[in-house]
């Protein structure tokens, strides 16, 4: 005997089917959940991809404009060029010498190039000047100068504008290598300017002068005194 009633089995038979219904729905959120997972991973790597790619594309635009250089003077190019054909001469050499020296202070190369430079010219100044001498002596052994026309010597001078041609006082003030260290647009800079003046026993009267009418002992002892000052 089956005590069952007849909508017994329809109702097992409906619950079977609404718990695999329920079943397919969470297998179905779980593989939506992993598809969604799975692409935010993706576009999250395709997001970094761009953005190194396109931070590698700025690295390169900022070398390719940003990277300024200059080569070796076009004069001192010309007189290794005469110098193989056997053909230089002092005119040449000295023509080098300028271009070398406009590049260094300029800020076209630094001083290590510079010094290369300088050395590879020095060694041809000595060898084509080495025997050119600065005076005679007569007959009656009277020591008479000779010109140095064309002759080209090798010296250290200091960065100074036109020293030479001008006070000392104003080359160094005008001169960019000392006004940008003493700041000598500013009344400390100024202040700064004539202590270092004074450390090297020269006067604010003495300093106004020509540089040509300095006496020769106050320019020896300004040279002396600035290489003593620079390395304090």
């Amino acid at each position: 005997y089956d005590a069952s009633e007849p909508g017994d089995e329809d109702e097992d038979e409906d619950g079977d089917e609404g718990e695999g219904e329920e079943e397919g729905a969470e297998e179905e959120r779980e593989g939506g959940s992993k598809a969604a997972t799975k692409k935010a991973k993706r576009e999250k790597a395709d997001r970094e991809r761009e953005r190194a790619m396109r931070r590698v594309r700025r690295d390169k635009l900022r070398k390719y404009y940003g990277g300024n250089f200059f080569g070796a003077p076009s004069a001192l190019i010309l007189y290794e060029l005469c110098y193989t054909l056997n053909r230089a001469e002092n005119d040449q050499l000295w023509l080098a010498c300028l271009g070398l020296t406009d590049h260094y202070i300029h800020g076209k190369m630094d001083y290590d190039i510079y010094e290369q430079f300088y050395s590879y010219v020095e060694s041809h100044v000595s060898d084509k000047n080495i025997n050119h001498e600065s005076e005679t002596q007569a007959s009656d052994g009277t020591v008479v100068p000779i010109a140095e026309d064309g002759k080209v010597s090798s010296d250290r001078e200091f960065r100074f504008m036109l020293y030479r041609h001008w006070s000392l006082y104003d080359s160094m003030y005008y001169s960019s290598y000392v006004a940008s260290r003493l700041s000598v647009w500013k009344t400390n800079g100024k202040h700064l300017l004539h202590e270092l003046l004074a450390k090297m026993g020269v006067s604010l009267a003495q300093a106004e002068q020509k540089w040509t009418f300095m006496s020769p002992q106050l320019r020896a002892r300004v040279e002396e005194q600035m290489e003593v000052s620079l390395r304090m």
